[in-house]
């Protein structure tokens, strides 16, 4: 059975003889891992071969019997060769008889390389003369190298003959060897033991394989595993592909162009040998290993071997002597004690999803499904691809989630090869009808008993529903964990995969009789309802769901009320199951909302959110669109929820977009909710009306949406419905226009919003060509009744600088800005100076966007001279509201003119007038600009004698003189002016002389926040100073120092905010630097003086933080008795504020106040003398040196010497657990249980007993947290 006779060689045909040699220099190779290995055996018999049918070499060929040289030429001959035939074999053939012997270049090459040539025959020579008949050719074949090379040549060529009887002994070394001759013979294997080709001609592993990058990866893993001699455990669910991926693990490749096949891939799958378990008696297989894994050399894969075989097998290969590997397959997992002697690969669903895709791309890429629909399928099917391919082909023919789950293969995922076990099954089916429920790991009564007894709840249920003993679930619960067929998240158990736990869910409901629903869901755990329903969810289409539905939330079903609909949890379990039976739940919403008076859905707060998105989705279905819509619209007609963009009012506009519209119903249905919301005659369904039609007009470029309302349970996700072709969007647009048109031609409190509608989407209806018959005939009536002719023309103008319209369309939105012109002078103003940017917004040309404003400001002036325009009526047009190139215009205007005092008296009267408004006086800061200084002087002067603000503004146009900014002033001292207006001159008045602005300085300190002031202009000195690069003159400085030491400038600028708080800083950070220590204590009693005028709920500030850190850098000493009294008065958390310090979040090691050493050896002398203020130090001290691993050095000198003080390790507990997270707390909380760790070996005994203390904690909230993190990937 494990051999093959010498008949058996005999009858290969020279091919087969070919691949046997082939085979056999790889099983060497494998056997031996020869170094440096070349092999080549071309398969192409036929053609001339210069005396070599195969080679290999080695730069060691160890100790093979076979491979017996470094370089070995085998010449394969299947037909029988006498004496004369082996003494022409290696010779090269003559053309005349008189030509000279000549070696075949070949077998020249391998002798003169001191190789070995060997004739590979099949002839058998009997055994009596055997060795004489070898020894005869032997000779003939040395007599012909003789000839051609010389007897010296020819005594030292080493030849060998494998004939027959080699040839069999050499194959039966190697049990896939046999097994491929045994194929050849036409012998019948024994118990299905298949090599490599045989696996591949099955209909299930010919087709071509789809990979992807980590399948790639994976296979040259377990390649490179398998040559290493490692065994192999290779576990999946059943469908997921594993007998394939082994087929392809095993695959030789493809030989090169020189015919060259990769040297471990080729080897081991030579090496092959295959079992199917499921199919051959067990023992028998066995014996057959164990009676062949010390004596042949081989690759054992054993498919469809359970965790005991796999033990069982395993423990032979692995014993003394063993020449074999082994790789099992199967669905059941092992149990991981032993698997130190071998690889355990867990074929996961996720890393097969790209395949499957492939695969069903191919070949069903001309059904009804799209690429979405096969994606979503295979996101369903979590990467099975048998699973898929059911699902798939359930969808096609329109079949439920139910017909797409064959019962075989759910018992398989179950119970394997184990007899079902009804009991179990029943419990499963029990728990299906969840998404989770709760069981607690063993783990969790250590950490907390109290919810561990809590938490079995769930299980307490199923043992009393099902009236079994609650210790029998439990260990049925860990059974089915252990197989895989349950998974644990945290405490919450799922049943996995997804489609498995929805088609034991509806076996449930099959089996449950109706009378029994009500007292199911009453028997049901509270928390245990919202998984129900989160399941049920999933069941749409499904016919006992839908039944279950009905009896429960149906019209005449208990959870139905409107009492239970209008609360939190009422409303959450039904938006759940709300597209299970949908038909039932819509009249359910119809019943109980719609023509409800307003006040009635304008009360309905906690539920309106879960309502409105079952009606969300409820309106994505055709057979429910429109009593779903009419109630939706009803709550948007009563909305409470404008703050949200996912209210009632968006959903529902959003149905009357073209595309995206959220609904698979076509436009007709949509316009017949708008007629019926119309004939209502209610203004708050008109308001709607009006905001649906305008969603009709979104063009495609702004058209997306979340998705979500389209998954409702069945097999596939519905779809929104796309447009059969242009016509149908334009037919369906006339027919919103047409519903506008009963507010656009009358008067009503919509007529503006319908006609805006219309006229700011033209060039929306041109995206698909919208007739321009048609709309012109509504534009021409929506003239004659226009509401705001020059926001027609803006949206006109804008519109017809859109990139995206043709000329043609361009000339009929220009023919209507015409119609639309009034032509006078305040519109050419409007278009031309104040906002000439509507008119150009995005046409693009060779200028610049500013240019063409400026150009259209400066043709209009042109005209205004040209034609003698009046412009002075019009003064208020151009100083009030936008102005864009109000500037230009008024510089060209002024430049065309003579200087006219009358025109200047008229606009300096028209500015007193709108001295009090919101005023834009860019045209008469252009006029001015380019006026003769003495012009611009008397302008100045009669501005300052009408005591006008605007004086001001215009200082920056007159030479510099100290006479006007004393002008400016004395406004301000008669109290005509504010003195904010100050700061319109500070860019001016930092330009004067030091002289000069020191006396300005002296004359506005007077004013009310006249030192706000001064500061203010300095910072702008500061700034200048900086960019000029020259120094601040000392008497200035000297000056500003005597501002701020007479003065707390940071409740000043707490109460009128005229600079910030980083212009403080820098001026203070200069004042330090040119003062010392000179200036730290009083800016330290400024700093503590205003934290003590804020109230206890303010915050630090880094500014003010900086200089504080900076002042004790510079006079620790002075300073730190400031700030060290708000500690010694138990100001805590002034203290904090002072220097910014979060003692939430915590402080990091380059926080300024502990960054100094220095400082903080001053700092650590002070807390030796007053111990009892350490723990305020240590709460907010950081805790991480700057590589977040060890402690900040600070704090643990800190702990060292005050550890034994049980404040300060109460304070340091406290930072310890004050931190801010985001995302997992593990992380966090596993970094500073290491930084605990360091301290278990403190010298204090006090700390020794806290840091215990401590890891038992942390190790305790990051279990919990770990479970917390586990659950969340269930969405909760």
């Amino acid at each position: 059975m494990n051999t093959i006779s010498l008949e058996n060689i005999k009858s290969l045909k020279a091919e087969q003889l070919t691949e046997l040699l082939l085979k056999l220099l790889h099983l060497e190779y494998k056997k031996y891992n020869f170094q440096n290995c070349y092999i080549n055996v071309p398969q192409n018999i036929t053609t001339a071969d210069g005396g070599e049918d195969g080679r290999i070499t080695t730069d060691d060929n160890k100790d093979s019997k076979w491979v017996i040289d470094k370089y070995c030429l085998f010449q394969c001959k299947a037909t029988e060769m006498a004496v004369s035939e082996c003494s022409k074999e290696i010779l090269e053939k003559k053309r005349k008889n008189s030509d000279a012997d000549i070696l075949k270049t070949q077998v020249k090459d391998v002798l003169i390389n001191n190789g070995t040539y060997i004739l590979f025959i099949k002839e058998a020579y009997v055994e009596s003369v055997r060795n004489e008949s070898i020894s005869q050719r032997l000779k003939a074949i040395r007599d012909s190298i003789e000839k051609a090379e010389g007897k010296s040549f020819a005594e030292k060529a080493k030849i060998k003959i494998y004939d027959a009887n080699l040839i069999r002994d050499w194959t039966n070394e190697y049990i896939s060897a046999v097994s491929f001759v045994q194929l050849c013979s036409g012998i019948v294997k024994p118990l299905g033991l298949q090599i490599w080709s045989e696996l591949k001609s099955h209909n299930s592993n010919s087709n071509d394989f789809k990979t992807n990058a980590d399948i790639d990866s994976l296979i040259e893993k377990i390649r490179t595993d398998i040559f290493n001699n490692l065994n192999i455990r290779i576990e999946g669910v059943s469908g997921i592909g594993k007998t394939r991926l082994t087929c392809e693990i095993f695959s030789p490749g493809e030989p090169d162009g020189d015919g060259n096949f990769d040297l471990n891939r080729k080897s081991i799958s030579e090496s092959l040998i295959y079992f199917d378990v499921g199919k051959g008696n067990i023992q028998n297989i066995f014996d057959f290993i164990r009676s062949t894994v010390t004596t042949f050399p081989a690759v054992l894969v054993l498919d469809n071997c359970d965790p005991k075989n796999h033990n069982k097998f395993l423990e032979e290969v692995c014993r003394s002597g063993s020449l074999q590997t082994l790789i099992t397959i199967d669905y059941e997992k092992c149990n991981l004690s032993n698997n130190d002697t071998y690889n355990l690969i867990e074929l996961k669903g996720e890393m097969f999803n790209s395949v499957v895709e492939d695969i069903l791309k191919n070949q069903y890429r001309n059904s009804t499904l799209s690429d979405n629909d096969i994606n979503y399928l295979i996101s369903f099917s979590e990467g099975n691809p048998k699973m898929a391919i059911n699902f798939v082909r359930a969808a096609i023919h329109k079949r439920d989630l139910n017909q797409g789950f064959d019962r075989e293969l759910l018992e398989k995922l179950i119970f394997g090869r184990e007899v079902i076990n009804h009991l179990d099954f029943k419990v499963l089916k029990l728990c299906s009808v969840f998404k989770y429920f709760e069981y607690p790991t063993e783990d969790f009564y250590l950490i907390d008993k109290n919810n561990y007894n809590l938490l079995l709840e769930h299980v307490r249920f199923f043992s009393n529903f099902l009236n079994i003993d609650i210790n029998d679930v439990e260990i049925l619960l860990k059974k089915y964990l252990s197989k895989g067929v349950l998974e644990r998240r945290g405490n919450k158990i799922i049943i996995r995969p997804n489609p498995l736990s929805l088609k034991l869910s509806i076996l449930f409901w099959e089996e449950l009789n109706i009378l029994n629903y009500e007292p199911f869901i009453g028997s049901i755990p509270k928390n245990l309802i919202t998984p129900l329903a989160d399941q049920l969810s999933q069941l749409g289409s499904v016919n006992k769901a839908k039944e279950f539905v009905e009896t429960i939330w149906g019209v005449n079903g208990n959870f139905s009320t409107a009492e239970i609909l209008n609360s939190n949890m009422g409303s959450r379990l039904f938006r759940s199951i709300v597209t299970v039976n949908p038909k039932a739940t819509v009249k359910v919403l119809t019943k109980n909302y719609l023509n409800k008076p307003k006040e009635y859905l304008t009360s309905i707060v906690e539920a309106r959110q879960n309502l409105v998105w079952a009606l969300e989705k409820l309106c994505f279905r055709e057979d429910t669109f429109l009593e779903s819509t009419k109630v939706l619209m009803s709550f948007a007609a009563a909305e409470i929820e404008t703050y949200y963009s996912n209210n009632a009012t968006d959903y529902f506009t959003q149905l009357f977009r073209i595309y995206l519209a959220g609904t698979e119903v076509g436009y007709d249905p949509r316009i017949e909710v708008l007629k019926w919301a119309i004939e209502k005659e209610d203004s708050d369904f008109d308001a709607l009306v009006i905001k649906a039609c305008g969603r009709a007009f979104t063009p495609t470029y702004n058209l997306h949406k979340m998705g979500g309302a389209e998954k409702q349970g069945g097999l596939l996700p519905l779809e929104d419905y796309y447009p059969k072709n242009q016509k149908e969007i334009n037919d369906y647009r006339i027919n919103i226009i047409e519903l506008l048109s009963k507010f656009t031609f009358h008067e009503n409190q919509f007529q503006f919003s319908a006609q805006k509608i219309i006229y700011s989407n033209i060039n929306n209806l041109f995206e698909f060509h919208f007739e321009m018959n048609k709309l012109k005939v509504v534009l021409d009536g929506i003239i004659k009744n226009v509401v705001d002719r020059d926001d027609f023309i803006k949206s006109l103008y804008s519109q017809g600088s859109f990139v995206r319209i043709n000329e043609k369309q361009r000339e009929f939105i220009n023919t209507y800005v015409e119609l639309l012109k009034t032509n006078t002078i305040e519109e050419k103003i409007l278009y031309n100076v104040s906002e000439p940017k509507i008119i150009i917004k995005t046409i693009k040309d060779e200028e610049e966007y500013v240019d063409r404003g400026k150009r259209l400001a400066e043709k209009f002036a042109e005209e205004v001279i040209e034609k003698k325009i009046d412009i002075q009526p019009y003064f208020r047009n151009l100083l009030v509201g936008n102005q864009y190139n109000a500037f230009d215009f008024g510089k060209k205007l002024s430049e065309l003119s003579e200087y006219n005092k009358d025109f200047i008296d008229n606009l300096i009267l028209e500015l007193q007038k709108i001295e009090n408004e919101r005023y834009n006086i860019s045209f008469f800061f252009g006029y001015i600009s380019v006026l003769e200084e003495a012009r611009k002087r008397e302008i100045f002067n009669i501005l300052i004698l009408k005591k006008s603000s605007f004086a001001f503004n215009i200082l920056r146009f007159v030479e510099l003189d100290f006479d006007n900014i004393f002008n400016l002033i004395s406004l301000i001292e008669n109290k005509d002016i504010n003195s904010n207006k100050l700061e319109l001159i500070k860019n001016d008045v930092v330009k004067l002389s030091p002289y000069d602005l020191k006396k300005y300085f002296e004359l506005i300190k007077k004013f009310e926040n006249g030192q706000l002031l001064i500061i203010d202009t300095f910072s702008t000195l500061i700034w200048v100073s900086k960019n000029s690069r020259v120094d601040i003159n000392q008497n200035i400085l000297n000056y500003i120092k005597s501002i701020v030491e007479e003065t707390n400038l940071l409740i000043l600028i707490s109460k009128n905010r005229i600079i910030d708080l980083y212009s403080w800083e820098e001026i203070m950070i200069l004042l330090i630097k040119s003062f010392g220590d000179k200036f730290c204590a009083v800016l330290s009693k400024h700093i503590v003086q205003y934290y003590e005028s804020l109230s206890l709920y303010a915050s630090g500030d880094p500014h003010i933080a900086n200089i504080a850190n900076m002042t004790l850098d510079i006079d620790f000493k002075n300073s730190w008795n400031i700030y060290s009294k708000l500690i010694l008065d138990k100001n805590l958390i002034l203290f904090w504020n002072v220097f910014d310090m979060n003692f939430i979040s915590g402080v990091g090691p380059k926080h300024p106040f502990f960054k100094n050493e220095e400082r903080n050896n001053y700092l650590l002398e002070w807390l030796l003398k007053n111990k009892e203020f350490a723990p305020w130090i240590i709460r907010v001290a950081p805790l991480f040196d700057e590589t977040g691993n060890d402690w900040f050095y600070y704090t643990e000198s800190l702990i060292n010497i005050f550890g034994e003080d049980d404040n300060f390790i109460n304070e340091l507990s406290a930072n310890l657990h004050s931190m801010t997270t985001w995302g997992s707390r593990v992380p966090f909380l596993a970094a500073r249980l290491k930084l605990v760790e360091q301290l278990q070996n403190h010298k204090l005994e006090k700390v020794k007993e806290w840091v215990k203390n401590e890891i038992e904690h942390y190790e305790k909230v990051i279990k919990i947290e770990e479970i917390r993190d586990d659950e969340g990937f269930l969405g909760m």
